[in-house]
């Protein structure tokens, strides 16, 4: 595989998930706008009473885990392709020191 290839599926994954998020936020601030000029506490003196809504809350748990978990499987695809060695690849040693790296290559050159 390419490096390009790697690249692709980790832009892929990044856009959708950059997507997802500015959709939502979008959404969530334009629906906590509409609500907060709507129920103004000066337009509704009474409040009204309400003790839940099961589907709602069922809802509001089921849509965001499966756009959690599809954006996991999304990325988690990608990543196992990564995971893979190709059989050409290079073997490069590395050592991270506080400041500095130092590379070995599989023909002794050091950087």
């Amino acid at each position: 595989m390419k490096v390009e290839d790697f690249t692709s599926q980790v832009e892929g994954a990044f856009l959708i998930i950059v997507a997802i998020s500015v959709v939502l936020l979008v959404g969530i601030t334009i629906a906590m706008i509409y609500f907060v000029f709507r129920y103004h506490h000066t337009r509704h003196k009474t409040p009204k009473d309400i003790h839940g809504n099961l589907s709602l809350e069922i809802i509001w748990t089921v849509i965001p885990t499966i756009i959690v978990l599809g954006m996991f499987y999304y990325g988690w695809v990608g990543y196992r392709t990564m995971d893979r060695i190709p059989e050409n690849a290079l073997t490069v040693e590395t050592i991270g020191r506080m400041w500095s790296w130092s590379f070995t290559y599989e023909n002794g050159v050091q950087t």
